[in-house]
C-alpha cells in the first residue's frame, strides 16, 4: 500500500504495460520509499538525541543501572547540587554531600554534615553564613583555630573565654587587657608577671 501511494505521488502507473513506464514507476518507488525511510531514521535519531539532552536524563540512566556514584557526579556536573548532595549522602560520603549542599546554598544542612564529617573549619564557615555565632565558635575550637575562636569570643563579648584563648595562642597582652575589663586585676597582674618573667629569661638567654 505504501509503495502504491509513493508511486501515485511520483505520477506513475503500476498497471501500465509499457516497460519504460514500469521502469520509471519502480525507480520512483525506490526514490520515494528511500526518502521516507531516511526521514523516519532521522526523526528517530533526533528524538533520541533530544532525550539524551534533557537535564537529568543521564542521571536517571545511571540510577537505572544502579550506579549511584556516577549519578551523583553527573548531577553535580549538571548543576543540580541538591540532587547530587542527596545522592552523596545516600552513599555515606558526608564531606562530598556537605560540599554539594553548600553549593546549593543549603548552609544549615551543609554545616551539619561538615560537622559529622569532622571538617570543622568548613562547618564553622557555614555557621558563620547562618549567623550562628555559638556554633561557629564551637567549630573553630574543634578545628583548633584558637586565634579565630578568640577573636569571635571577644566580638560576642565572651571575654573570659577570649582571654583564655588569647593566652593559649601567646597573645598575652590581649588576655591581660580582657582580664582587666572583667574586673580581675589579680589574674591580670599574675599573667603580667609571667609575661615579664618570660621576657626577662629570653633577654638573658640572648645576651649569653
Amino acid at each position: 500500500m505504501r509503495l502504491r501511494r509513493a508511486c501515485r505521488g511520483a505520477g506513475c502507473r503500476m498497471d501500465s504495460s509499457d516497460p519504460r513506464i514500469v521502469s520509471y514507476s519502480l525507480l520512483a518507488v525506490v526514490v520515494v520509499g528511500g526518502t521516507w525511510a531516511i526521514r523516519k531514521m532521522l526523526t528517530r535519531f533526533s528524538a533520541q538525541a533530544n532525550e539524551r539532552e534533557k537535564p537529568g536524563a543521564d542521571v536517571h540512566a545511571a540510577l537505572a543501572r544502579g550506579d549511584v556514584s556516577q549519578a551523583a557526579r553527573l548531577a553535580s556536573d549538571n548543576g543540580d547540587h541538591e540532587q547530587a548532595a542527596r545522592l552523596f549522602e545516600r552513599l555515606g560520603r558526608l564531606g562530598d554531600a556537605a560540599r554539594a549542599y553548600r553549593q546549593a546554598k543549603m548552609y544549615d544542612r551543609a554545616a551539619d554534615l561538615f560537622e559529622q564529617a569532622k571538617e570543622y573549619a568548613a562547618a564553622a564557615a557555614c555557621y558563620k553564613r547562618l549567623g550562628n555565632s555559638s556554633a561557629q565558635l564551637r567549630m573553630l575550637q574543634a578545628a583548633k583555630d584558637w586565634a579565630g575562636a578568640a577573636e569571635l569570643a571577644e566580638s560576642t563579648n565572651d571575654l573570659a573565654l577570649a582571654a583564655d584563648l588569647y593566652q593559649r595562642v601567646g597573645q598575652t597582652d590581649k588576655a591581660i587587657g580582657l582580664l582587666r575589663k572583667l574586673g580581675k586585676p589579680q589574674a591580670a597582674a599574675k599573667l603580667q608577671a609571667q609575661l615579664s618573667e618570660g621576657q626577662q629569661q629570653w633577654t638573658t638567654a640572648a645576651e649569653q
